[in-house]
């Protein structure tokens, strides 16, 4: 949900369209991805998670696609037709950017400015799910009988097609991390965020989380911790020793998912930082709102 609006409908109304119709005279068939759990349960489509092959660097404002051949009973099952319709997927893939290169490449260029230059959205996006949508309660799809071959339609009941953030945080100006916390800066690091270090304590607006409640429930058929914090904002003294990061720059929308402590993918809720959720405790990361 934090990432561009104009790139999500690109993808979804031109892009898949346009390659499924390609596709059919190569006799493949091409179909937004689905999840499930079994014909009865929830229908969903790709997760929204930034670790996925889409969003790690669909959060940068890019436009980029997962695109999966279907399965064989074994490795080897049917090899030869599935690498067909691999490769003839890959092609119309190909095909269709070379066609529309210079559009996609404005479009995404326009898009990363807006990103890079400050003008997103003023909250940005921690926790969502998917819904349902009153305007197409069902969807029909072919299944095919792994044992006898045999092709039906399937009419999903459970059908979740909609996006929606449940929980936004407004954006800080930036983080300050203390020296210890030597995992979260790792991974900053991995991921290229650029840091300062404070020689010196320095007075600034500063917002501090205290966690009051954790509780094991589940977002998007995972686990998920949903952390409940009170905050307070004033005036007061970073430590010096202290890393600041800054939200300004394409990395905005992932630096906040991140280092947000309720965020339904950020550093909190892993096992190697799960400390930093005690509760009772004060969430060690600042939000920095003014300097």
């Amino acid at each position: 949900a934090n990432m561009s609006i104009e790139l999500r409908r690109y993808a979804v109304e031109r892009v898949i369209p346009e390659m499924r119709n390609a596709l059919v005279s190569k006799n493949v068939r091409l179909n937004r991805y689905l999840v499930t759990d079994g014909p009865d349960a929830r229908f969903r489509h790709s997760t929204a998670a930034i670790n996925d092959g889409r969003n790690s660097t669909g959060i940068y404002n890019a436009l980029t696609f997962l695109i999966e051949g279907r399965n064989g009973l074994t490795v080897e099952d049917n090899i030869r037709e599935r690498s067909r319709q691999q490769l003839e997927t890959m092609k119309a893939f190909l095909d269709f950017f070379a066609r529309h290169a210079a559009e996609v490449k404005e479009m995404v260029e326009r898009e990363q400015a807006i990103l890079a230059g400050g003008q997103s959205p003023d909250q940005v996006a921690l926790v969502m799910d998917y819904i349902k949508d009153p305007a197409q309660p069902t969807l029909e799809v072919s299944v095919l009988d792994a044992e006898t071959g045999e092709e039906s339609t399937l009419v999903i009941q459970e059908y979740y097609p909609t996006m929606e953030a449940t929980l936004f945080v407004d954006r800080p100006m930036g983080y300050a991390i203390p020296p210890h916390l030597t995992g979260a800066l790792e991974v900053l690091e991995r991921h290229g965020i650029p840091s300062s270090r404070l020689e010196g304590p320095a007075q600034a607006e500063i917002e501090t989380y205290r966690i009051v409640g954790v509780e094991a429930t589940q977002k998007e058929d995972k686990d998920f911790l949903e952390v409940e914090v009170t905050k307070t904002r004033g005036q007061g003294e970073i430590p010096g020793g202290y890393l600041l990061v800054s939200t300004q720059g394409l990395q905005s929308n992932l630096i906040v998912t991140l280092l947000e402590p309720q965020s339904q993918w950020g550093l909190a809720p892993l096992p190697a930082f799960s400390s930093l959720l005690e509760v009772g405790s004060e969430y060690p990361i600042l939000r920095v709102m003014g300097m």
